[in-house]
């Protein structure tokens, strides 16, 4: 589920959270082990996994388990499908009604892939350290699609957008035509940060990405050229998109950043400690979690609405970004539980 869709935009359009300046915690359900992945929600079901490498369907209306799978990893609906999982160099899938188990062969050809799996209308792709590769749906063949750099760093989440992937490896990012196919430019930082720690977000004909030297840029889809950049003190993290605003979290504050201008329009959150996750928008909503806080910000002025703490001698933490749908804020946490961030 990553970033809500293949461009990795972080944004939810028609999702609601809550609507209140106060929250409160509430247990859904025992997940086993941590969950290390977003939720994934999807016509009336929600969908996670854990670290012990299970995967399950949750009923959103009566909040019970419907199947459960026994290989783990990533979530993203496609076509009545829930693709992710990978091991061994094979990728699975579920069905989404019924839970049956769908594999891919096994690719003997690589040591590992470095990339979570894109599903696509053309195929799922996902990148080994020097090459792209495509399964197919069907058949479950994987082809190589086109060899790239050799890189030691890989985008964890590669953006998809009009039949073009979007990956950073080690210093650049590359945008690789996976129809022609080739590479059809590379970009790299001219302050020599890498790009390879962020996933990158397409968005109306450019994509945004930062650098391990605190910069975010913005990069013409069609040329590679960069549009502007600007320094935000975060260091590699990945970028939200939504409503004209770029959105980044570090372990010192909020951004966001304009768009058009690439002029900052607000910082916020003195208190952010730790890493946050990546932040998350919905209906005017900026959703930012760390291990042990939560926080929602206007979207447009930074304005914090409501703020979620553990207690201070708590030692659960949340493990992964939040889900936003139907005034209710989704998240796994440390102490193998699914909990659910509602109005108080």
């Amino acid at each position: 589920m990553y970033g809500v869709d293949l461009q990795n935009t972080g944004y939810h359009p028609d999702a609601t959270g809550p609507a209140g300046d106060e929250v409160i915690e509430r247990k859904v359900i025992d997940t086993e082990m941590t969950g290390l992945y977003p939720i994934t929600i999807g016509d009336g079901m929600l969908y996670g996994t854990n670290a012990g490498q299970s995967i399950y369907a949750l009923k959103l209306e009566t909040e019970e388990i419907k199947w459960k799978g026994n290989v783990g990893g990533s979530t993203i609906v496609h076509d009545e499908m829930i693709y992710g999982p990978v091991s061994d160099e094979t990728l699975y899938g579920y069905d989404t009604d019924s839970g049956d188990q769908w594999e891919s062969e096994q690719n003997n050809s690589v040591s590992a892939f470095v990339t979570q799996p894109i599903p696509t209308s053309d195929g799922i792709f996902i990148a080994s350290d020097d090459a792209i590769w495509r399964f197919d749906f069907d058949t479950g063949e994987s082809t190589k699609v086109i060899d790239t750099p050799l890189a030691n760093v890989t985008t964890e989440w590669p953006a998809f957008d009009d039949k073009t992937l979007y990956i950073g490896r080690s210093a650049g990012l590359h945008a690789i035509n996976v129809d022609t196919p080739e590479i059809e430019w590379t970009f790299e930082p001219d302050n020599g940060g890498s790009v390879a720690a962020s996933n990158p977000v397409v968005v109306d004909g450019t994509v945004y990405v930062v650098n391990t030297e605190e910069r975010l840029h913005a990069i013409d889809t069609d040329t590679g050229e960069e549009e502007w950049a600007v320094d935000v003190d975060i260091a590699g993290g990945s970028p939200a998109v939504a409503e004209g605003m770029v959105y980044l979290t570090g372990p010192r504050s909020v951004v966001a950043v304009d768009i058009n201008s690439g002029s900052i329009e607000w910082e916020a959150g003195d208190d952010v400690a730790l890493e946050p996750y990546d932040a998350v928008v919905a209906s005017g909503i900026c959703y930012v979690a760390t291990s042990f806080r939560m926080w929602g910000y206007d979207a447009d002025s930074g304005d914090l609405i409501w703020k979620y703490e553990r207690p201070d001698d708590s030692e659960i933490r949340f493990s992964a970004s939040p889900t936003v749908f139907d005034d209710t804020i989704y998240a796994p946490s440390s102490d193998d539980t699914l909990y659910a961030i509602e109005d108080a």
